[in-house]
Protein backbone atom coordinates (compact mmCIF):
# COMPACT_ATOMS: atom_id res chain seq x y z
CA UNK A 1 0.00 0.00 0.00
CA UNK A 2 3.02 2.16 0.93
CA UNK A 3 4.18 1.88 -2.02
CA UNK A 4 1.03 2.57 -4.09
CA UNK A 5 0.70 5.31 -2.34
CA UNK A 6 3.96 7.21 -3.15
CA UNK A 7 3.92 5.48 -6.58
CA UNK A 8 1.01 7.87 -7.08
CA UNK A 9 2.32 10.87 -5.07
CA UNK A 10 5.37 10.63 -7.61
CA UNK A 11 2.81 10.51 -10.74
CA UNK A 12 1.41 13.83 -8.93
CA UNK A 13 4.48 15.22 -8.63
CA UNK A 14 5.62 14.56 -12.42
CA UNK A 15 2.27 15.42 -13.76
CA UNK A 16 3.02 19.07 -11.95
CA UNK A 17 6.63 19.32 -13.32
CA UNK A 18 4.91 18.33 -16.92
CA UNK A 19 2.43 21.24 -16.33
CA UNK A 20 4.99 23.61 -15.04
CA UNK A 21 7.11 22.86 -17.66
CA UNK A 22 4.59 23.11 -20.19
CA UNK A 23 3.33 26.70 -18.50
CA UNK A 24 7.46 28.10 -18.79
CA UNK A 25 7.78 27.09 -22.25
CA UNK A 26 4.24 28.70 -23.28
CA UNK A 27 5.24 31.73 -21.03
CA UNK A 28 8.46 31.95 -22.98
CA UNK A 29 6.87 31.58 -26.22
CA UNK A 30 4.12 34.08 -25.91
CA UNK A 31 6.98 36.66 -24.87
CA UNK A 32 7.90 37.29 -28.45
CA UNK A 33 5.50 37.07 -31.88
CA UNK A 34 7.38 37.73 -35.28
CA UNK A 35 6.11 39.03 -38.24
CA UNK A 36 8.62 38.12 -41.38
CA UNK A 37 8.01 40.59 -44.58
CA UNK A 38 8.63 39.22 -47.78
CA UNK A 39 10.08 42.10 -49.29
CA UNK A 40 12.64 44.68 -47.85
CA UNK A 41 12.16 47.51 -45.77
CA UNK A 42 10.19 50.44 -46.55
CA UNK A 43 7.44 49.00 -49.15
CA UNK A 44 3.51 48.46 -48.48
CA UNK A 45 4.01 45.32 -46.84
CA UNK A 46 6.39 46.35 -44.79
CA UNK A 47 4.48 49.94 -43.98
CA UNK A 48 1.36 47.64 -42.43
CA UNK A 49 3.80 44.84 -40.53
CA UNK A 50 5.10 48.05 -39.05
CA UNK A 51 2.17 49.62 -37.88
CA UNK A 52 0.30 46.13 -37.08
CA UNK A 53 3.53 45.49 -34.77
CA UNK A 54 3.23 47.57 -31.73
CA UNK A 55 -0.47 46.93 -31.27
CA UNK A 56 -1.16 43.34 -32.53
CA UNK A 57 0.26 41.57 -28.61
CA UNK A 58 -2.41 43.70 -26.72
CA UNK A 59 -4.57 41.33 -28.40
CA UNK A 60 -2.86 38.13 -27.76
CA UNK A 61 -2.44 36.01 -24.54
CA UNK A 62 0.35 37.37 -22.75
CA UNK A 63 0.69 40.26 -24.26
CA UNK A 64 4.19 39.36 -26.28
CA UNK A 65 6.37 42.06 -28.15
CA UNK A 66 6.06 41.47 -31.73
CA UNK A 67 8.79 42.27 -33.97
CA UNK A 68 9.31 42.92 -36.99
CA UNK A 69 11.60 40.61 -39.67
CA UNK A 70 12.36 41.25 -43.41
CA UNK A 71 13.32 38.25 -45.49
CA UNK A 72 12.94 39.40 -49.05
CA UNK A 73 13.69 37.15 -51.86
CA UNK A 74 12.23 36.23 -54.94
CA UNK A 75 9.50 38.67 -54.78
CA UNK A 76 8.04 37.21 -51.67
CA UNK A 77 8.65 33.84 -52.78
CA UNK A 78 11.49 32.89 -50.36
CA UNK A 79 9.45 33.89 -47.11
CA UNK A 80 6.85 31.73 -48.74
CA UNK A 81 8.59 28.43 -49.04
CA UNK A 82 10.28 29.47 -45.60
CA UNK A 83 6.93 29.52 -43.95
CA UNK A 84 5.52 26.65 -45.23
CA UNK A 85 8.47 24.61 -44.93
CA UNK A 86 10.15 25.28 -41.45
CA UNK A 87 8.42 28.25 -39.83
CA UNK A 88 7.53 27.06 -36.31
CA UNK A 89 3.15 25.98 -35.90
CA UNK A 90 3.10 27.78 -32.35
CA UNK A 91 1.80 31.14 -33.14
CA UNK A 92 4.80 32.97 -32.79
CA UNK A 93 5.54 32.86 -36.59
CA UNK A 94 3.21 35.48 -38.89
CA UNK A 95 3.74 36.55 -42.61
CA UNK A 96 2.79 38.98 -44.59
CA UNK A 97 4.43 38.62 -48.65
CA UNK A 98 3.27 39.66 -52.10
CA UNK A 99 -0.32 38.84 -52.25
CA UNK A 100 0.04 37.15 -55.96
CA UNK A 101 1.97 34.88 -54.41
CA UNK A 102 -1.63 33.22 -53.93
CA UNK A 103 -1.92 32.05 -57.44
CA UNK A 104 1.66 32.06 -58.10
CA UNK A 105 1.21 28.23 -58.25
CA UNK A 106 -2.03 28.47 -60.05
CA UNK A 107 -1.13 30.77 -62.71
CA UNK A 108 3.21 29.16 -63.22
CA UNK A 109 4.22 32.74 -62.46
CA UNK A 110 7.42 31.03 -60.88
CA UNK A 111 9.25 28.16 -62.62
CA UNK A 112 7.86 24.55 -61.84
CA UNK A 113 9.21 23.61 -58.16
CA UNK A 114 10.14 26.76 -57.17
CA UNK A 115 6.92 27.23 -55.39
CA UNK A 116 6.75 24.91 -52.54
CA UNK A 117 3.95 25.92 -50.88
CA UNK A 118 0.05 25.32 -51.19
CA UNK A 119 -1.60 28.60 -50.77
CA UNK A 120 -4.54 27.40 -49.38
CA UNK A 121 -2.62 25.53 -46.67
CA UNK A 122 -1.55 28.46 -45.23
CA UNK A 123 -3.64 29.31 -42.08
CA UNK A 124 -5.11 33.10 -43.12
CA UNK A 125 -5.45 35.51 -40.48
CA UNK A 126 -6.97 39.02 -41.89
CA UNK A 127 -6.30 41.06 -44.63
CA UNK A 128 -5.98 44.92 -43.48
CA UNK A 129 -6.42 46.63 -46.85
CA UNK A 130 -8.50 46.24 -49.62
CA UNK A 131 -5.98 47.62 -52.28
CA UNK A 132 -6.02 48.58 -55.69
CA UNK A 133 -2.76 49.38 -58.08
CA UNK A 134 -2.24 52.05 -60.76
CA UNK A 135 -0.92 52.53 -63.82
CA UNK A 136 1.30 55.44 -63.18
CA UNK A 137 3.14 57.26 -65.81
CA UNK A 138 5.11 60.48 -66.07
CA UNK A 139 3.34 63.58 -67.02
CA UNK A 140 5.90 65.23 -68.99
CA UNK A 141 5.56 62.01 -71.37
CA UNK A 142 2.21 63.43 -73.21
CA UNK A 143 0.54 60.28 -72.34
CA UNK A 144 -2.97 60.77 -71.56
CA UNK A 145 -4.77 57.16 -72.30
CA UNK A 146 -4.68 53.49 -72.46
CA UNK A 147 -4.44 54.16 -76.09
CA UNK A 148 -1.08 56.23 -76.34
CA UNK A 149 0.67 52.97 -75.03
CA UNK A 150 0.10 50.98 -78.54
CA UNK A 151 2.19 53.74 -80.92
CA UNK A 152 5.59 53.20 -79.10
CA UNK A 153 7.94 51.84 -76.56
CA UNK A 154 7.68 52.48 -72.82
CA UNK A 155 10.09 51.41 -70.27
CA UNK A 156 8.01 50.13 -66.61
CA UNK A 157 9.75 49.71 -63.76
CA UNK A 158 9.18 46.30 -61.37
CA UNK A 159 10.02 45.06 -58.23
CA UNK A 160 10.10 41.08 -59.27
CA UNK A 161 8.08 38.37 -61.70
CA UNK A 162 5.37 38.14 -58.77
CA UNK A 163 4.95 41.66 -57.93
CA UNK A 164 2.04 43.41 -59.47
CA UNK A 165 4.28 45.67 -61.16
CA UNK A 166 6.31 42.78 -63.10
CA UNK A 167 3.01 41.23 -63.96
CA UNK A 168 0.42 43.74 -65.26
CA UNK A 169 2.30 44.96 -67.82
CA UNK A 170 2.42 42.35 -69.67
CA UNK A 171 -1.65 41.88 -68.99
CA UNK A 172 -1.38 45.25 -70.66
CA UNK A 173 0.66 43.98 -73.48
CA UNK A 174 -0.57 41.04 -74.38
CA UNK A 175 -4.30 41.79 -73.76
CA UNK A 176 -4.32 45.52 -74.34
CA UNK A 177 -2.05 45.70 -77.01
CA UNK A 178 0.45 47.99 -75.05
CA UNK A 179 4.34 47.79 -76.20
CA UNK A 180 5.78 48.17 -72.37
CA UNK A 181 9.41 47.06 -72.16
CA UNK A 182 9.91 45.76 -68.22
CA UNK A 183 12.98 46.55 -66.14
CA UNK A 184 12.82 44.29 -63.20
CA UNK A 185 15.05 44.40 -60.44
CA UNK A 186 14.20 46.95 -58.08
CA UNK A 187 13.93 45.70 -54.57
CA UNK A 188 10.58 47.80 -53.81
CA UNK A 189 7.66 50.91 -54.78
CA UNK A 190 10.14 53.38 -52.54
CA UNK A 191 13.07 52.80 -55.04
CA UNK A 192 10.55 52.53 -58.26
CA UNK A 193 9.22 55.80 -56.59
CA UNK A 194 12.90 57.30 -57.35
CA UNK A 195 13.91 55.73 -60.61
CA UNK A 196 10.52 57.42 -61.96
CA UNK A 197 11.60 60.74 -60.32
CA UNK A 198 14.70 60.62 -61.82
CA UNK A 199 13.42 59.45 -65.11
CA UNK A 200 14.72 55.98 -65.73
CA UNK A 201 11.93 54.59 -65.99
CA UNK A 202 8.40 55.55 -67.76
CA UNK A 203 6.16 54.70 -65.42
CA UNK A 204 4.68 51.83 -63.04
CA UNK A 205 2.34 49.77 -64.23
CA UNK A 206 0.64 48.01 -60.75
CA UNK A 207 1.53 51.14 -58.16
CA UNK A 208 -0.58 50.67 -55.22
CA UNK A 209 -2.80 53.33 -54.17
CA UNK A 210 -2.05 52.71 -50.15
CA UNK A 211 1.56 52.99 -51.14
CA UNK A 212 1.25 55.66 -53.55
CA UNK A 213 -0.77 58.00 -50.98
CA UNK A 214 1.68 57.51 -48.17
CA UNK A 215 5.26 57.77 -50.27
CA UNK A 216 4.96 60.10 -52.83
CA UNK A 217 1.39 62.52 -52.21
CA UNK A 218 3.54 65.33 -54.15
CA UNK A 219 3.09 63.35 -57.61
CA UNK A 220 -0.64 64.23 -57.71
CA UNK A 221 -0.71 67.17 -56.13
CA UNK A 222 2.04 68.83 -57.87
CA UNK A 223 0.80 66.91 -60.92
CA UNK A 224 4.03 65.10 -61.90
CA UNK A 225 2.04 61.93 -62.69
CA UNK A 226 -0.98 60.53 -64.09
CA UNK A 227 -3.42 57.52 -63.28
CA UNK A 228 -4.17 55.77 -66.73
CA UNK A 229 -6.04 52.95 -65.18
CA UNK A 230 -6.75 50.90 -61.93
CA UNK A 231 -6.96 47.34 -60.97
CA UNK A 232 -9.87 46.76 -59.12
CA UNK A 233 -13.62 44.95 -59.24
CA UNK A 234 -14.80 48.71 -58.46
CA UNK A 235 -13.37 52.61 -58.95
CA UNK A 236 -11.45 53.59 -56.41
CA UNK A 237 -13.85 56.56 -54.66
CA UNK A 238 -11.10 59.07 -54.53
CA UNK A 239 -10.56 58.22 -58.28
CA UNK A 240 -13.55 57.79 -59.17
CA UNK A 241 -13.11 58.93 -63.16
CA UNK A 242 -9.67 56.58 -63.61
CA UNK A 243 -11.06 53.43 -65.87
CA UNK A 244 -11.11 50.18 -64.87
CA UNK A 245 -8.91 47.61 -66.43
CA UNK A 246 -11.42 45.30 -66.85
CA UNK A 247 -13.80 47.60 -68.46
CA UNK A 248 -10.81 47.59 -71.13
CA UNK A 249 -10.86 44.16 -72.28
CA UNK A 250 -11.86 43.46 -75.60
CA UNK A 251 -14.28 40.60 -75.22
CA UNK A 252 -15.62 38.83 -72.24
CA UNK A 253 -12.93 35.60 -71.67
CA UNK A 254 -10.53 38.60 -71.37
CA UNK A 255 -12.53 40.64 -68.96
CA UNK A 256 -12.66 37.36 -66.77
CA UNK A 257 -9.22 37.18 -66.99
CA UNK A 258 -8.41 40.34 -65.72
CA UNK A 259 -10.93 40.15 -62.99
CA UNK A 260 -9.06 37.00 -62.02
CA UNK A 261 -5.99 39.20 -61.32
CA UNK A 262 -8.24 42.15 -60.08
CA UNK A 263 -9.55 39.97 -57.32
CA UNK A 264 -6.40 38.89 -56.66
CA UNK A 265 -5.33 42.31 -55.95
CA UNK A 266 -7.85 43.26 -53.67
CA UNK A 267 -6.44 41.29 -50.98
CA UNK A 268 -4.18 43.93 -50.39
CA UNK A 269 -2.59 42.62 -47.12
CA UNK A 270 -3.00 39.65 -45.97
CA UNK A 271 -1.10 37.90 -43.09
CA UNK A 272 -0.76 34.54 -42.46
CA UNK A 273 0.61 31.57 -40.45
CA UNK A 274 2.27 28.39 -41.34
CA UNK A 275 -0.17 25.38 -42.76
CA UNK A 276 -0.66 22.93 -39.66
CA UNK A 277 -0.72 26.22 -36.98
CA UNK A 278 -2.29 24.98 -33.74
CA UNK A 279 -5.67 25.30 -33.78
CA UNK A 280 -5.80 27.29 -30.12
CA UNK A 281 -2.74 29.28 -31.64
CA UNK A 282 -4.67 29.95 -35.56
CA UNK A 283 -7.89 30.72 -32.99
CA UNK A 284 -6.10 33.56 -31.08
CA UNK A 285 -4.49 34.89 -34.37
CA UNK A 286 -7.49 35.09 -36.04
CA UNK A 287 -8.96 36.70 -32.95
CA UNK A 288 -6.10 39.41 -32.13
CA UNK A 289 -6.59 40.69 -35.67
CA UNK A 290 -10.06 41.45 -36.10
CA UNK A 291 -9.01 43.15 -32.47
CA UNK A 292 -6.55 44.82 -34.06
CA UNK A 293 -8.99 46.21 -36.98
CA UNK A 294 -11.07 47.59 -33.51
CA UNK A 295 -8.47 49.44 -32.17
CA UNK A 296 -9.05 53.07 -31.69
CA UNK A 297 -4.95 53.74 -31.13
CA UNK A 298 -4.03 51.42 -34.05
CA UNK A 299 -6.76 53.02 -36.16
CA UNK A 300 -5.87 56.75 -35.11
CA UNK A 301 -2.04 55.79 -35.92
CA UNK A 302 -2.94 54.43 -39.10
CA UNK A 303 -4.88 57.55 -39.95
CA UNK A 304 -2.12 60.05 -38.78
CA UNK A 305 -0.15 58.02 -41.58
CA UNK A 306 -2.56 57.78 -44.18
CA UNK A 307 -2.41 54.52 -44.06
CA UNK A 308 -6.18 52.87 -45.44
CA UNK A 309 -7.60 50.23 -43.18
CA UNK A 310 -10.72 48.03 -44.67
CA UNK A 311 -10.34 44.85 -42.81
CA UNK A 312 -11.59 41.31 -43.80
CA UNK A 313 -11.13 38.48 -41.48
CA UNK A 314 -9.20 35.29 -41.62
CA UNK A 315 -12.55 32.82 -42.68
CA UNK A 316 -13.10 35.75 -45.62
CA UNK A 317 -9.51 35.71 -46.81
CA UNK A 318 -9.48 32.11 -46.75
CA UNK A 319 -12.05 31.73 -49.08
CA UNK A 320 -11.20 34.35 -51.35
CA UNK A 321 -7.80 32.37 -51.66
CA UNK A 322 -9.89 29.11 -52.30
CA UNK A 323 -12.31 30.92 -54.70
CA UNK A 324 -9.27 32.12 -56.53
CA UNK A 325 -7.56 28.42 -57.14
CA UNK A 326 -10.29 26.95 -58.45
CA UNK A 327 -10.80 29.58 -61.15
CA UNK A 328 -12.46 28.33 -64.46
CA UNK A 329 -9.32 25.99 -66.64
CA UNK A 330 -10.33 28.50 -69.64
CA UNK A 331 -10.03 31.66 -67.66
CA UNK A 332 -6.57 30.09 -66.37
CA UNK A 333 -5.47 29.43 -69.52
CA UNK A 334 -5.87 33.34 -70.51
CA UNK A 335 -4.18 34.50 -67.81
CA UNK A 336 -1.60 32.21 -68.15
CA UNK A 337 -1.12 33.15 -71.85
CA UNK A 338 -1.46 36.68 -70.71
CA UNK A 339 1.25 36.94 -68.10
CA UNK A 340 3.82 35.70 -71.19
CA UNK A 341 7.02 37.45 -71.26
CA UNK A 342 8.16 39.76 -73.99
CA UNK A 343 10.52 42.83 -74.08
CA UNK A 344 11.92 41.94 -70.17
CA UNK A 345 14.93 43.40 -69.43
CA UNK A 346 16.56 41.60 -66.33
Amino acid sequence: MHRCLLAAILASLFALANAAFAQTDAARQAREVRIMVGSASGGGYDAYARLAAPFLGRHLPGNPAVIVQNVPGGGGLKLANTMAQIAPRDGTAIAITNRNLIAAPLLKMVEAGAAQYDPDAFVWLGNLNNDVSFLVMRAELGVTSVDDLRKREFIAGAAGPTDNNGLFPYFFNNLLGARFKVVSGYPSSPELALALDRGEIDGVVGFSWASLKVQRPDWLRDKKVLLLAQFGLTPLPEQPDVPLVIDLARNETDRRALELMATLNTLGRPFFAPPGTAPAAAANLRRAFADLAQDEDFLAAAARQQFDVTFNDGEAVQQSVRRINSAPPEVVDVVRRALEKSGATP
